[in-house]
């Protein structure tokens, strides 16, 4: 059975920052695509922040396609990777 996608799992920090790096040298021996995804888990929306509920959307979906952005940006030999942008309350299920 030959790989055709790897999918790494970005949220900013330094283990996903490391599991890039494998994941993107195991795309590269495998000749397979790499696939970014970011996950946004609906309960960090609050109405005790004082922000309104579609603001806080827009914040965070603009935060997690900032992550997916660099994190693109830091695996050149991968110039075209896919990368999906979720909200789900599954965060740790879906990766």
């Amino acid at each position: 059975m030959r790989f055709q996608h790897v999918l790494v799992a970005i949220d900013g920090s330094e283990f996903a920052a490391h599991a890039l790096e494998v994941a993107s040298s195991l795309a590269v021996a495998l000749g397979a695509q790499i696939g970014l995804v970011h996950v946004i888990d609906p309960k960090l929306v609050s109405s005790e922040t004082g922000v309104p509920a579609d603001q806080q959307w827009v914040l965070l979906r603009a935060h997690g396609q900032g992550l997916l952005d660099t994190a693109a940006a830091a695996i050149p030999a991968h110039p075209h990777p896919w990368k999906f942008l979720r909200k789900d309350t599954r965060v740790y299920d879906i990766a």
